[in-house]
């Protein structure tokens, strides 16, 4: 493989495998492959935005990650949407595929509201599937998709406000519009 997955730290230091860091690309140094793959030439037109994704002659991708025992990379979402709670770190991609676990809950939007006292909190807008569960009582399944995260994610992970929505707002691509989605917790935090 001409490619080398590097794991770092904030400081761009190489953390052990299981760590979870920020996702980089390196041509590898010896061996067939050695020096055949070259990272991108850059952002057009913007140089500071270059230097950074290319600083230490890696490509720094942006996503978080870690190599597993077996060194297979496993992708925690992207740094920029990491929730910074209390001082841990929460991926609004692992909350999510737990909510989506639960039955009940056909689409789930994961996502961070500024908070005064710990930094940031986890909220979580989910759709019901249909059936009993859309036609039920929304605090019923909210209650029941709160003990359901409680008995799969840490304490500190569990969202802090789940709201039942009629459909989460997407763009054409299909990426959630938090600048849609925020404004509706704001409206209901805090509670």
């Amino acid at each position: 493989e001409p490619v080398q997955v590097l794991i770092v730290d904030d400081e761009d230091q190489p953390l052990p495998d299981g760590d979870t860091g920020e996702i980089c690309l390196a041509p590898v140094t010896h061996g067939p492959w050695a020096g055949v793959w070259t990272p991108m030439l850059g952002y057009l037109g913007q140089p500071d935005a270059t230097a950074e994704a290319l600083r230490g002659s890696v490509l720094h991708t942006g996503d978080l990650g870690f190599l597993d025992e077996h060194g297979q990379l496993v992708i925690r979402g992207r740094r920029t949407e990491m929730i910074l709670r209390g001082g841990a770190n929460v991926y609004p991609a692992e909350v999510a595929r737990v909510i989506l676990d639960h039955p009940g809950v056909s689409e789930v939007a994961v996502l961070g509201l500024p908070d005064e006292r710990l930094g940031e909190v986890v909220v979580a807008g989910l759709v019901a599937e249909s059936g009993d569960w859309a036609d039920g009582d929304p605090a019923a399944l909210l209650e029941d998709v709160q003990s359901y995260c409680l008995n799969h994610l840490a304490h500190y992970k569990v969202p802090a406000k789940m709201l039942v929505l009629h459909a989460i707002p997407r763009n054409a691509m299909g990426k959630v519009v938090e600048a849609e989605l925020r404004p509706i917790f704001n409206q209901t935090w805090p509670t």
